[in-house]
């Protein structure tokens, strides 16, 4: 997955060189293969440095039944804000604002490493409701692909 350009808000902390930046991506972007990964705690061994807890599926799903309620009745909200990590260098123009990264796990032709997969710090439940919720569309569209407009792939387009 390459994403090129993506207009971000940067904060910097002044006691460091540490940046942050808040953006917005879609969906399809956070969930494709490759741009995010989780990294959960070993309990057996705290000294790896890792802090992700285990994925509860049943919270994965309650959240994408929820997102799916949510639609249908056209009452969406939810705080989605997921909070990801990169150790690599995130190049961000002030001017436009935008920050330029690619998740691609090769090199490019300018030979500089590629960011990807961030790391996931806080959202790995709201990830996976969100996977969940499209799994669960899925199944529906095929259980009525007969009767309605559905695909193998979610909604045919009109």
């Amino acid at each position: 997955m390459v994403v090129d350009k993506q207009k971000a808000i940067e904060v910097r902390q002044s006691e460091s060189d540490f940046r942050l930046f808040s953006t917005s991506l879609k969906v399809g972007t956070l969930l494709s293969e490759g741009f995010y990964s989780v990294d959960p705690l070993n309990p057996r061994d705290p000294e790896t440095g890792k802090y992700q807890r285990e994925l509860i599926p049943g919270r994965a799903e309650e959240i994408g039944k929820y997102v799916l309620r949510a639609l249908k009745n056209k009452d969406f909200f939810m705080p989605s804000t997921i909070l990801l990590a990169t150790a690599n260098r995130v190049d961000y123009d002030e001017a436009s604002r935008m920050i330029f990264f690619d998740t691609d796990k090769e090199k490019n032709e300018d030979d500089k490493e590629r960011i990807g997969p961030f790391s996931v710090v806080d959202g790995q439940h709201r990830l996976g409701g969100m996977r969940k919720a499209i799994e669960l569309l899925r199944e529906k569209c095929l259980k009525y692909a007969r009767r309605s407009r559905c695909t193998p792939n979610g909604l045919a387009s009109r």
